[in-house]
């Protein structure tokens, strides 16, 4: 699904957008995003719910969908403060066990 026009033009102002989430030697090529959640059957179109991968970790063989959710989430906290406005949003999901998993496995 596209993402709309006005969250991609807020993106695309972001310089954090052009880079990969992964920076590493992995990496290759142009910079895609990634809507790395589903909620109801559909992508989720926030600006916290979409990543800048390149190819290989959106689409190729280096595809770690658990570090991209992570990224999304610390993404979240980032611009909220907190998890609570998508537990509000989004209530049928955990979003606090949810990241609590991804914390403990990619927290350094």
């Amino acid at each position: 699904m596209p993402i709309p026009l006005k969250i991609r033009n807020k993106m695309a102002e972001d310089g954090s957008m052009t880079r990969c989430i992964h920076r590493n030697s992995d990496c290759s090529g142009r910079v895609e995003w990634e809507h790395v959640w589903i909620y109801s059957g559909k992508q989720i179109q926030k600006e916290w719910a979409i990543v800048p991968c390149c190819y290989m970790h959106h689409r190729g063989g280096k595809l770690d969908k658990d570090f991209n959710r992570y990224c999304s989430l610390l993404k979240a906290i980032k611009i909220y403060g907190s998890l609570e406005e998508i537990c509000k949003e989004y209530p049928r999901k955990d979003w606090k066990q949810i990241y609590s998993f991804l914390n403990k496995k990619y927290a350094k």
